[in-house]
C-alpha cells in the first residue's frame, strides 16, 4: 500500500461516517412522521381486506365501502379502549384508598426487620433505605445520585 490509496481509504470512510450521521440525523429530524406513516400503513393493510369484501363480494361503490370500513376500524378501536376505561378508574379508585401513612410504617417495620436479619450496622445503606428518602427522593434525585461521575 502506498500514501496514496490510504488518504483515499480514510477519506472514504469519513465521508461514510459523514453520511451516517447526516442520516441519523434526518432520520430523528422525520421521527413523528414516520411513526405516522407505520401506523397508517398498519391500518390500511388491516382495512383493505375489510374494503374488497365490501366492493367484491356486496358490490358496494368503493367510497361507501371505504366509508364503511373506515367506522368499522374506529368502532374496534373504541371497543378496546373501553375495555381499558373501567379498568384504569378501578385503579385509580384503589390508590386514592391507599395510606401513605401506613404504608410509610410497614415500610420502616420491613426496613428494620431487614437490618436485624442481616446484622446490617452501616449507615451509608440505613439512610440510603430510610423511608423518608424513599418518599422524598425524586426520580431525577435518583439517577443523579446513582450516576457514574467521571
Amino acid at each position: 500500500m502506498n500514501a496514496k490509496e490510504i488518504s483515499s481509504g480514510i477519506v472514504r470512510a469519513v465521508l461514510q461516517l459523514t453520511g451516517i450521521c447526516i442520516l441519523v440525523w434526518l432520520l430523528l429530524q422525520v421521527k413523528t412522521l414516520l411513526i405516522y406513516m407505520l401506523i397508517a400503513g398498519i391500518v390500511s393493510l388491516i382495512g383493505r381486506p375489510i374494503n374488497q369484501l365490501l366492493t367484491k363480494r356486496l358490490k358496494l361503490k368503493n367510497i361507501l365501502a371505504s366509508s364503511i370500513t373506515i367506522v368499522f376500524l374506529m368502532w374496534i378501536l373504541v371497543s378496546i379502549f373501553s375495555l381499558f376505561v373501567p379498568l384504569l378508574v378501578q385503579q385509580g379508585e384503589n390508590l386514592s384508598l391507599l395510606e401513605v401513612n401506613e404504608l410509610k410504617g410497614n415500610i420502616e417495620t420491613l426496613i428494620q426487620e431487614i437490618g436485624t436479619y442481616f446484622n446490617l450496622d452501616n449507615s451509608f445503606w440505613q439512610q440510603q433505605f430510610s423511608v423518608d428518602n424513599l418518599f422524598q427522593m425524586s426520580t431525577l434525585d435518583f439517577y443523579q445520585n446513582c450516576s457514574i461521575r467521571l
